[in-house]
This record gives C-alpha cells, sequence and structure tokens, in this order.
C-alpha cells in the first residue's frame, strides 16, 4: 500500500494569485504533504524561489526562462542568505532539464508554462508520490503523482523474507544515467562500511558506518540508520544504532539485520529491534528481545528475529575464510522470536540457535547451527501465528555433514542446500517431505572456500544452474542462455530479463524470445561496481549501490548511488554541436595584471609553482571570513568531505576563493582584507576559478562555464561546456549530469574546459575549445567510455593537454588515450580531483603532495618534505630516495600544501591537534626560515603566493594573508 494518490484537487482560492510572495510561499505549503525533499519551481522569476525552503526542509531548485528572471530570483536568494539549499538556472531548451521522477514537489505559477510543457511533461520528472501546484490562470490546483504498478520495493537484504533475489520491477532497463550521488565518497572503514540496505515506499534505508562521525573513530565504526528519499538521494533522517564492526566480513549473508515497510523501518539498536518513523525517524516502539537479532524478516506484519547469545567467524572447514568469513552463533543459546510489528507486542518465542530464516505463505523456515563448528543443524518449518513447530528434518536426513542452509523458500517449497557436497533438496512446505534434488558432488580436501549456490524463483520456475525447473518435481522447463553465477561478497540478482553481475560492472541481458539460436548480451557499465554485501539492488525503476573501496573499477562515481533509465546520453553530434552562448563582450577598461597566482595550482602544468618571489617573513596581516550560509542541506554537503574553500587565486589587489558547495565566488582586496564582490554561481564549483585576461573564469557543476569582470564580478559571458542541458541531485545539490571542473586551462590563444564526472557515465565526458576573446565556441569532442577515468582537470605537459591519461589534440579535435602518454614524472595531473575533492581524508589515504620546477622536485609525504632532481628516476609514489634535502614534521601532522617560488618552499600543514601551520623554507639547503601557526588547518592545496604574500585558504572558511611584517 503506497501513500494516497489524488488527481487534480482544488485547494487554493483565486485570490492567492495577487498574494506577496511569502504569503504565496505559506499558502502553497499548506496544501502540500510533503515537509522536505527537492522542490522544483519551474518559472522562476522573484523572491518566490527562495521563499519556497522556508516552509518545511526543501532543497528548492528554480528555472528561469529568461536573463531578466533568473536575475531577480538569484538576488532573493542572496539576500535571505540562502545560496546553496535554493539555486535557480536559466535554460532554453525545449524540454524541462531533469531527469524522470526526480522532484518531490513542483510548482509552476505561470500558466503559459503549464500550457507550454503539459502535466504529461511535469509528471514525468515528478517522483511517484509527489506533488504538483500549478496556477492555471483561475485557481491554484494540486496532482499527486500515482505509483507506477510496475514498480518494485526491495524491503530485505535478499529482497523479501523468502530471501528470492528476484525483483519484479519492469521499469528498468538500458542504457543507464546517474540519478542522485549521496553519502561520502568511499568507505572509511575496510570493504563495507555500509552493513545492508533496503527500499521501500519511495525511501531508501542503510545501515553504515560512513558517516564524517566516524572519521576519526578506530577500526569498530558506529552504525547509523540512514534514510533517504529514492529517488533524489536526499537525506530524510538518521538514528545512531550503537552497533559497530571492522567493515570486513564480506560474504552477503552477513548483512545488517534490516527491513521496511511502508510506514516504518527496523533495525538493532543497542541490541534490541526497534522500529523507527519511516518519514521522521521517530523510534515508534522497541523488541524485547532475549539476545541481539542477527537476522529479521517481516511478513504479514508479523516481525521474526534470530537472536544470537554471541556472534563468531565460522570454524567449518567449507565455509568462505577471512573477508569473506561467515558470521554463526559462538554458543548453544539462541532464540527465534516474533512480534506484532505495529505494536512491538510478542507474539511467541522458541529456544533455537537459529544461523538462517526465510518465510513464506503462513511458515517461518528455520535453520539452526548450534556450536561453532556446528553440533548440530537442523532445518525446521514453525507456524508464523503462533511459532508451533510443524516438521523437523535432521541434517542425518541429508547427509554426513553439518553443512544444510536454506536458501530459497516458497508457499509450497523450501531448498535446501548442502554447503560441503555442493547438493540442492527441495523439501514440500507442508511436511518438510523431500520432493526432489540436485545432486552435489565431493569437493577435493584443499579446496576449503566453497561459494553460496544460487536458486532462484522466476515465473514459477525453478533457476539453478543453467537449466529452468518444474520447483515441485525437478522437471526440466527449459535452458538459460548461460548459467547463473554463485553468489559471494557481491550477489548476483535477476531483475526482468537482466541479470547483474555488479561485482565486474557487467550485466547480461537475456533474450526476450524463446529462440535458442538468439544470445545473451554483454552490458558493461563501469560508472558503478556493486556495493559489498548487496551488489546492484533494483527498485523503483532503478539501480541502487553504495560505497566501495575497490580499485577494480577506476571509472566507478563515488558515493551512494542512485542509476536509472530514460536520462538523456548525447548523441555524437551533441558532443561536437556548437553550444550556447550568452555574452556582452570584453568589459571596458578593466586592467589586465602581470603575473599572480592565476590558476589551480599556479599554472597550466599544475606543479604548484611560481616565478613570484615569497615574503621574507610570516605576519598575518588580515582574516576575512564570509558571511554565514543558511542551509538544512550543509551535513550533505559536508559528506563530499571537500574544502570548505577553493584554493585561492591571485591578480594584482584582488585574491578570489569560492565557496565550494554553496557556490558562491568571493573577491577579496589583497591590501585590506575587505570583500570587494561577490557572485553566486547556480551550483557548486569543484576548485579554483582561472584569471585570465581581467576575467575571472569558472566551471560550475550546472554544466557552464562563467567569466566575471575581476575589477566588479559582473558576469561577461558564459558558455555552456555540457553537452545537454539535463539536472540530477548531488550531495544536496541539483547539478548538471555533466559538472564543468572548476578551473579551466589557458593554452595560448585558447580556453579548454572539461565536463562530466566519469568517461563511464553518462556517455563520457565533453572537452570544449573556447576562443580567449569573448568565449566563443570553436569546437568540443568527448572521452566516451573505455578510458575508465573519472573526471579531472586539464593540463598542460609539454605544450600538450591532457585529462588523466587522455591526450586532447587541438587539430584533430580529438581525444587520444594512451597510457604511455602519461609523463615520466610522477606528480602527472592524474587524480588532480580526487586528492582535492575529499579523498586525502579517507581512510588509509596517503597521496603525495608534488611540486616542481626545471631545477627542483618537492614531495610531501604525510609530515615527510624532500626536495631532489627532477626527471624519470622519481620513485611514482613514497619519499624520495638520496634527496638534496629532508624535513620531517611534527608527528601527527599531515602536509597538505604545497607552492615553490624562486628562493623559498612553502608548506602548509595540519598539525596533531587539527590546528594549522604554514613554514617558510630555504630552497636550496631546506633550512626553515620562518613558520607561523593558524588556529584551523588550511584545506587541501588551500595556499597560494603573489605579490610578495602568501594566501591560505582555511577549513573554517576564513582566508587569511601573511608575509613580512610591517
Amino acid at each position: 500500500m503506497k501513500r494516497p494518490m489524488m488527481i487534480y484537487v482544488l485547494v487554493l482560492g483565486g485570490l492567492l494569485g495577487r498574494a506577496d510572495t511569502r504569503q504565496k510561499a505559506a499558502a502553497i505549503f499548506e496544501q502540500v504533504k510533503a515537509k522536505q525533499g527537492l522542490c522544483l519551481h519551474i518559472g522562476s522569476k522573484d523572491e518566490l524561489t527562495a521563499h519556497l525552503a522556508a516552509h518545511g526542509d526543501f532543497l528548492v531548485h528554480g528555472l528561469s526562462f529568461s536573463d531578466a528572471d533568473a536575475t531577480r530570483a538569484r538576488a532573493g536568494v542572496t539576500r535571505m542568505g540562502l545560496n546553496g539549499q535554493v539555486s535557480v538556472a536559466l535554460t532554453r531548451a525545449g524540454a524541462l532539464p531533469y531527469v524522470p521522477n526526480l522532484a518531490n514537489v513542483i510548482v509552476v505559477e505561470d500558466p503559459l508554462i503549464l500550457k507550454r510543457f503539459g502535466v504529461d511533461e511535469l509528471m514525468y520528472i515528478l517522483a511517484p508520490g509527489g506533488e504538483l501546484v500549478a496556477w492555471d490562470g483561475e485557481r491554484w490546483q494540486l496532482s499527486t503523482k500515482p505509483w507506477p504498478k510496475t514498480m518494485d520495493d526491495w524491503t530485505h537484504p535478499q529482497h523479501g523474507p523468502d530471501g528470492n533475489m528476484v525483483s519484479t520491477d519492469r521499469e528498468l532497463h538500458f542504457p543507464l544515467g546517474i540519478r542522485w550521488i549521496g553519502g561520502l565518497p568511499k568507505n572509511i572503514n575496510r570493504w563495507a562500511s555500509v552493513r545492508g540496505w533496503v527500499l521501500a515506499n519511495g525511501r531508501c534505508f542503510a545501515v553504515t558506518g560512513n558517516e564524517a562521525a566516524n572519521l576519526s573513530r578506530g577500526k569498530e565504526k558506529q552504525h547509523y540508520l540512514i534514510a533517504r528519499d529514492a529517488f533524489n538521494g536526499l537525506p530524510l533522517w538518521k538514528a545512531n544504532l550503537e552497533t559497530s564492526d571492522d567493515g570486513a566480513a564480506l560474504f552477503y549473508q552477513n548483512a545488517a539485520p534490516l527491513v521496511a515497510d511502508d510506514h516504518q523501518a527496523y533495525a538493532v539498536q543497542r541490541a534490541q529491534p526497534v522500529a523507527f518513523d519511516a518519514s521522521t525517524g521517530a523510534v515508534n516502539h522497541r523488541f524485547d528481545t532475549q539476545y541481539q537479532p542477527a537476522r529479521l524478516l517481516l511478513l504479514n506484519n508479523t516481525l521474526v528475529a534470530a537472536c544470537w547469545a554471541g556472534r563468531d567467524s565460522t570454524k567449518a572447514s567449507f565455509e568462505r575464510k577471512s573477508l569473506w568469513t561467515t558470521w554463526v552463533n559462538s554458543t548453544d543459546k539462541g532464540t527465534v522470536e516474533a512480534f506484532d510489528a505495529s505494536t512491538g507486542k510478542q507474539k511467541w518465542q522458541q529456544e533455537l540457535a537459529a544461523h538462517k530464516i526465510l518465510a513464506a505463505g503462513n511458515t517461518v523456515y528455520v535453520a539452526t547451527r548450534v556450536g561453532n563448528p556446528a553440533s548440530e543443524n537442523d532445518i525446521i518449518a514453525l507456524d508464523l501465528e503462533t511459532g508451533k513447530e510443524r516438521w523437523r528434518v535432521a541434517h542425518t536426513e541429508l547427509g554426513e555433514t553439518m553443512d544444510l542452509e536454506i536458501n530459497l523458500a516458497a508457499t509450497d517449497f523450501v531448498s535446501v542446500l548442502r554447503r560441503q557436497s555442493r547438493g540442492i533438496t527441495f523439501l514440500r512446505a507442508s511436511d518438510g517431505e523431500m520432493l526432489w534434488e540436485i545432486p552435489g558432488r565431493a569437493i577435493e580436501a584443499k579446496q576449503k572456500e566453497t561459494p553460496y549456490l544460487w536458486t532462484s524463483l522466476v515465473n514459477g520456475e525453478l533457476w539453478y544452474g543453467n537449466r529452468k525447473y518444474d520447483p515441485l518435481s525437478g522437471e526440466v522447463k527449459g535452458m538459460l542462455p548461460m548459467g547463473l553465477p554463485t553468489q559471494g561478497c557481491t550477489p548476483s540478482i535477476l531483475v526482468g530479463n537482466i541479470l547483474t553481475r555488479s561485482r565486474r560492472c557487467e550485466y547480461t541481458e537475456f533474450p526476450l524470445s524463446a529462440d535458442p539460436l538468439e544470445k545473451a548480451k554483454t552490458i558493461k557499465f563501469e560508472a558503478a561496481r556493486g556495493g559489498c554485501m548487496e551488489g546492484m539492488v533494483p527498485a523503483n525503476g532503478m539501480f541502487y549501490t553504495s560505497q566501495n573501496n575497490c580499485q577494480c573499477a577506476p571509472g566507478q562515481v563515488l558515493g551512494f548511488l542512485g542509476f536509472g533509465p530514460d536520462t538523456r546520453l548525447p548523441t555524437a553530434g551533441d558532443w561536437t554541436a556548437k553550444r550556447p552562448h550568452w555574452g556582452l563582450g570584453p568589459p571596458s577598461g578593466t586592467p589586465v595584471s602581470a603575473g599572480g597566482w592565476t590558476t589551480y595550482r599556479g599554472n597550466s602544468s599544475r606543479s604548484r609553482s611560481t616565478v613570484e618571489a615569497a615574503p621574507s617573513g610570516l605576519k598575518k596581516h588580515w582574516v576575512f571570513k564570509p558571511r554565514a550560509i543558511k542551509s538544512g542541506y550543509r551535513k550533505d554537503w559536508d559528506a563530499r568531505l571537500a574544502p570548505a574553500l577553493t584554493q585561492p587565486i591571485v591578480s594584482g589587489e584582488h585574491v578570489v576563493v569560492g565557496e565550494q558547495d554553496s557556490g558562491r565566488l568571493l573577491a577579496v582586496d589583497t591590501r585590506t582584507g575587505k570583500l570587494a564582490w561577490e557572485y553566486a554561481l547556480p551550483s557548486r564549483m569543484d576548485s579554483s576559478p582561472t584569471i585570465d585576461q581581467g576575467l575571472v573564469l569558472a566551471g560550475c557543476h550546472d554544466g557552464w562555464l562563467y567569466a566575471l569582470a575581476l575589477s566588479s564580478g559582473d558576469l561577461v559571458w558564459r558558455t555552456r561546456i555540457a553537452p545537454l542541458d539535463q539536472y540530477i541531485v548531488a550531495n544536496g545539490r541539483v547539478e548538471s549530469s555533466w559538472p564543468v571542473a572548476g578551473s579551466p586551462l589557458i593554452v595560448h590563444d585558447r580556453i579548454y574546459a572539461v565536463a562530466g564526472r566519469s568517461t563511464e557515465a553518462d556517455g563520457g565526458l565533453a572537452v570544449v575549445e573556447l576562443s580567449r576573446v569573448g568565449g566563443l565556441f570553436n569546437w568540443g569532442t568527448s572521452i566516451e567510455p573505455g578510458p575508465r577515468r573519472r573526471l579531472d582537470l586539464l593540463y598542460e605537459e609539454s605544450g600538450k593537454i591532457f585529462v588523466n591519461n587522455t591526450r586532447i589534440d587541438p587539430v584533430s579535435k580529438k581525444a587520444v588515450t594512451d597510457p604511455k602518454a602519461l609523463k615520466a614524472r610522477p606528480a602527472a595531473g592524474s587524480a588532480i580531483l580526487d586528492a582535492y575533492l575529499g579523498l586525502h581524508k579517507m581512510r588509509g589515504f596517503s597521496q603525495d603532495l608534488d611540486a616542481w620546477t626545471a631545477e627542483l622536485f618537492v614531495r610531501a609525504n604525510q609530515a615527510s618534505l624532500s626536495a631532489g632532481e627532477p626527471g624519470a628516476s622519481l620513485p611514482k609514489s613514497g619519499p624520495l630516495r638520496n634527496p638534496r634535502w629532508r624535513i620531517n614534521l611534527e608527528r601527527g601532522s599531515l602536509i597538505n600544501a604545497l607552492a615553490i617560488t624562486p628562493g623559498h618552499v612553502l608548506v602548509a600543514a595540519m598539525t596533531g591537534d587539527g590546528s594549522g601551520r604554514v613554514l617558510l623554507i630555504e630552497k636550496g639547503k631546506g633550512q626553515q626560515v620562518a613558520r607561523i601557526d593558524l588556529a584551523v588547518m588550511p584545506v587541501y592545496d588551500g595556499l597560494s603566493v603573489s605579490g610578495g604574500r602568501v594566501f591560505v585558504a582555511c577549513e573554517n572558511g576564513e582566508l587569511v594573508c601573511l608575509g613580512k611584517g610591517e
């Protein structure tokens, strides 16, 4: 039963159309049931867009159709201090530029816009259960989008209480595109920080240790239950479960005890099951169990828990070891308990040490395992309502070894796996009598790890291996075009005619026809690798997967991800087509300053070096602190772990720094530390702008490159770099499917910019060349799936242009992927953004910081700084061998910014107590010349040098200017 649906119900009177914007927003949300999520304002033109965020807890995205409307709406957002939580995009596209099923609320106040797009197109981008509020010229009307009957939920870690990992969702198909991104970029606790996730009634619930609060904890990361909107990934609530583990034990049956229905999510908190309100996270009731639950299932409003007196890794020789160990009850004590899910009242309790429980019909099937290694191993059927035992099959009836496991339950049978002999027995549900079996085979004594065999019930047929069986008789009903895989740490799942094999980033489409000559089709989708414990989970017409640490998929987009079909993928013509452009021409009288630190890492090669001299001392001249930005989504922003500010860029009298998540560009007077101007980009930025010929060139995650006058902050021109206008949600902001990397590259008389998330996502990366004067489009190309690399900054190497290991040829206008083209020096542009956008804060991260000139190469590795001769003989990573000089900072320090000047090396570091420090070092001998302590740590790469001053961006949002004392 989904949330109630209404279509076109009159809700507001005609006088409201003339009310002021604040009253209008309040009146709209008096009628809207949603209190949080994504609100789209189609036809944004004034302060109403900002006021929509004041009611409930909404991320608001306005869409304007004229420059004047967008300017007025953005001014209102800035006045109310809501940049980031509220943003306004400008489009002239013929269709609404959003992926389908994205928004929780859509507001349309212009009848002409309603007529232009029509209700059907608005409903297309509205999530199921979402609400459309539209003014038709006479009255406001409310419409609720119905839930498609072809969508399926995924309420248990293995789909349902029956353990049948087969989805009935019929909305999924290829190709896929990103719908949303949330959470930390990667695991912070080995391989399985996320222990399980389920989906019900448009919500995604995950038991996870991937929280910023856990970054400083040891191996045992605290688990949280995180609730997100399943269609846009926006956070709804979270609860501390007060449980933990070390992120290992990857076998998929070790998924966290977690289930959900339309109204509640059930997880274990402080050793007891708890029912959380699905919409608010409030605790509805607790279930009083004798021991801590290891398994939960939910059927017919009955919550069943298998509880253990203790937990240990298996000692059975036939089960997986090490990272893939199976967790078992370490004692002979345990219970199976059932409760009314609505009230928390216990229905029954059985003293059983249950290793696994499944349920179908009105029967709970229990596989007992007493002791470790097991001394008793039975299969038992219990009545769901009363808990009375219906029948029991001892392991001796099926074989000599205590290796019995249940892996599929149905109303008329249950399948029992014999783990060691790899046989499967099918028992009748009513009395436990054997129906038929698939004989096992003996395994060699040295073979200690046996994958879990997978049986699935698909449209009444039992699928196993490469055959289809009648589940009651064992009669072979047909053949599969390929054999089903065994299950392990990243299980496979069947959805429609798709078989997921997401550990390898692969999917198999089975032929829809019965033609025996038609072959299965393998599809690679390397933008996401299935997360440990559950792989790639289908629900709501989408796939969902958690973070992982596997380096076998270097093109994967980082974070907890939602993918779906019907996103627009660029055609070959879209990559090369002339991009939309708006411009006023060059600003008159704009001074062009020579020198400065004008781009990320100082120059086009990203070498962290400059020809400008450093000051002879380090004294604090001024500190600039931006005004605060209000946002209910700051925690989602912070989950990116990106620096609070970009690296400062400097030219003449202006130092420009960007607030990454709010999207504000701030220009500060280098002499006084006073704000000169600010400009709010329509989405976030990911790195510093580039200053060129009196312009600030800023790549934005809305897919556009913006040119502002350095002297005033006025917009001079903008050009879209993304191949198409299309928006998704990423970490609490609306972004383009192809965000522009922040720092464009200037080479001779051309500007180069790159947009996208990965070569493997949404068709690839876009590379565009613009004229240096006016930002006019010259040509565009693509880096399509194959290189398997995420978006990164462009850099120049020996006159050639690169992004990661791909060379961009301006003559042929092609992208040439050639691993051999990477320069020999290990400070190559590869992984610039990976380091900058938070991965330096991740578990075990120890990426080197390199800076170089033609005469000197400097490397920072953790708290060590060493200098040597540049050249191909330098180690790819780690401290330099036989350096010219070496400096070791105090224990616990972490160097996170470098700069080389003609006479000095500047170092910014975090100290052991979380504060900061800047060192001035004589370049020739490595002697310290000056030092200054800061109250907070500098951001990664947050140091710049220009005009005899040092500018440091800090993690608390402050910009500090240092120089020689007066």
